[in-house]
């Protein structure tokens, strides 16, 4: 029996599928899966952009709600931090500048 045929290969991988989880889990924390998912990332962002796009859109689909509280408190999070840079231009114009945040 060699190593390297298919069925064999198929028995080790199913006897072994803990040791290989544990073994891609700690590739996947390593300084070198950090460096290759970086590199990947680098060299297909376009694809990588189409593919999370479609995701997105696919997720939104499937939660609309949850995707509506989301976009409503950005929403009401980007109005504030606006109200917050009008009140700071104010006081600086007026000369308060050193009660500004």
């Amino acid at each position: 029996m060699t190593t390297n045929t298919a069925e064999y290969a198929r028995k080790w991988s199913s006897a072994n599928r803990e040791k290989k989880a544990a073994a891609a889990k700690r590739y996947y924390n390593s300084e070198k899966g950090r460096a290759a998912r970086k590199r990947y990332l680098e060299e297909n962002k376009d694809a990588v952009r189409a593919s999370r796009r479609k995701a997105t859109v696919k997720f939104a689909k499937k939660n609309p709600e949850k995707v509506r509280a989301w976009s409503a408190e950005y929403r009401e999070a980007k109005r504030i931090k606006k109200e917050y840079n009008d009140w700071n231009n104010t006081l600086i114009e007026l000369g308060y500048s050193d009660l500004c945040r």
